[in-house]
C-alpha cells in the first residue's frame, strides 16, 4: 500500500488528517507533519526524511503539500536524495477530495499512476456553487 504523507504549514495538515478520518475512519499508513512560525528548516525537513522512509511498505510514498515552493514543498523535494530507494510523488495544492480519493485508490494504483489522477481529482473538486447550479438548471 502506498503511504500517505501530508506536509503543510501549521496545523493544516492535522486539519485535513483529521477530516478525512471522521469522513473514512482510521486511516493506515497516513502520517502528517507541520512547520510552525520559528521551525528550524533543517529540523522539519530531517523529519520528513525519517517519515517517507517509515511509510514506504515497498510500494512508494505520496507526499502532498499545501503550496508549491514554499518550505513543505522544499522539504519534500530535498528529501529525495536522503530516500534514493523510496518511490515517491510531491504533489502541491493539497485538498481534501485529494485526500479521500489517495486513501481510496491507493491499494489498486501504484504511486506514479495515483499521482496522476489525483491531480485531476484536486481539478475537479474546486467548483463554484451558482456556476455549477445554472448547469444543472440547463
Amino acid at each position: 500500500m502506498t503511504g500517505i504523507l501530508v506536509l503543510t504549514h501549521g496545523k493544516f495538515a492535522e486539519g485535513i488528517c483529521d477530516a478525512a478520518e471522521l469522513i473514512m475512519g482510521k486511516i493506515e499508513n497516513l502520517d502528517y507533519h507541520q512547520i510552525s512560525h520559528g521551525d528550524d528548516f533543517n529540523d522539519f525537513q530531517a523529519i520528513v526524511v525519517k517519515k517517507i522512509q517509515a511509510l514506504d511498505q515497498g510500494e512508494g510514498v505520496l507526499v502532498f503539500v499545501d503550496l508549491f515552493g514554499a518550505s513543505p514543498y522544499n522539504a519534500g523535494a530535498v528529501s529525495k536524495a536522503d530516500c534514493p530507494d523510496v518511490e515517491y510523488r510531491l504533489i502541491t495544492g493539497l485538498n481534501l477530495p485529494m485526500l479521500l480519493e489517495a486513501c481510496t485508490l491507493r491499494k489498486n494504483m501504484d504511486v506514479h499512476q495515483l499521482a496522476q489522477q489525483l491531480l485531476q481529482v484536486g481539478n475537479e473538486g474546486i467548483r463554484e456553487f451558482f456556476t455549477e447550479f445554472e448547469k444543472e438548471r440547463k
